[in-house]
């Protein structure tokens, strides 16, 4: 690790690898983790520094902006910095990221203009993935009048992580069944969020249902809106939160309008996935 002192004052230089600079957001900070490899006493050192202070692949570092974890153990000196690190010998290393496909480790990269880390969501990361569903559908319902929506889980253990929102234009009312003993009556298409995969849905969606005897278990509903003479206000209904679907079950949306010539739009987002452990 070539350390250099800085005019022999307060600051040193370190020249790293480009492709080590593995920074993460602290503040107002940028931080640069290297590990010490000593495990039983100091596990990391956390050299912390301004975005401005790399140059051309070499870091300046400042002795009073640098510490020691888990001690919070701070320098006297430049020159107490540059030892301890020459000491360790061992240089900013990569942080590595499992990449599935190949069964190997990565190291992660910087966004270009930022020099951060950057990272998405599990759902959507499983978008990219192409295991990742939607379906939508509009009607229009008269006061007292119901559409049904059946969502079938199949049995398998490649469960359905459900999202979903409803809107009427005036009073309508949202309710969900699970472990209905119904039937679908029309098939849906349902869309991958990957237009270019092929990749179908395990759930399937039916409007309208028909038979059985029991609608299930209701687990979640809502009811709002108003309607007047003078106006309307409409209602939103939604789960932000993921219903993990119940494998080999079948599920209700019922919407029902409290007004006439309620317009009443619903969406469902799902993604597929299978347990690891």
């Amino acid at each position: 690790m070539p350390v250099n002192i800085r005019n022999n004052t307060n600051s040193i230089e370190i020249d790293v690898n480009p492709n080590l600079k593995i920074t993460a957001s602290k503040g107002g900070y940028d931080v640069i983790y290297v590990d010490t490899g000593n495990s039983e006493a100091v596990a990391w050192v956390y050299v912390v520094f301004r975005s401005n202070q790399i140059v051309e692949n070499t870091i300046k570092l400042d002795y009073r902006e640098c510490f020691i974890m888990p001690d919070e153990t701070g320098f006297d000196s430049a020159t107490e910095l540059r030892d301890t690190l020459l000491e360790w010998n061992i240089p900013p290393v990569a942080i590595n990221g499992y990449r599935s496909s190949d069964e190997s480790y990565q190291p992660l990269r910087l966004d270009e203009a930022t020099n951060t880390l950057s990272d998405i969501s599990f759902e959507h990361h499983k978008i990219h993935d192409s295991d990742h569903y939607f379906y939508a559908d509009m009607v229009q319902l008269n006061d007292a009048a119901t559409q049904d929506y059946m969502i079938t889980a199949p049995n398998t253990t490649k469960w359905g992580h459900l999202i979903f929102l409803a809107t009427g234009s005036a009073i309508t009312q949202i309710q969900v069944y699970e472990a209905s003993d119904k039937n679908g009556t029309t098939l849906q298409n349902i869309y991958n969020n990957n237009r270019n995969s092929l990749n179908t849905a395990g759930i399937t969606v039916h409007k309208g249902t028909s038979g059985g005897s029991i609608d299930g278990t209701l687990i979640w509903q809502k009811k709002s809106g108003s309607a007047t003479n003078q106006s309307r206000e409409g209602m939103t209904a939604s789960r932000s939160n993921e219903i993990i679907l119940k494998q080999n079950t079948k599920y209700i949306i019922r919407i029902t309008s409290g007004t006439d010539a309620n317009l009443i739009n619903i969406e469902l987002q799902w993604y597929e996935h299978t347990r690891l452990n």
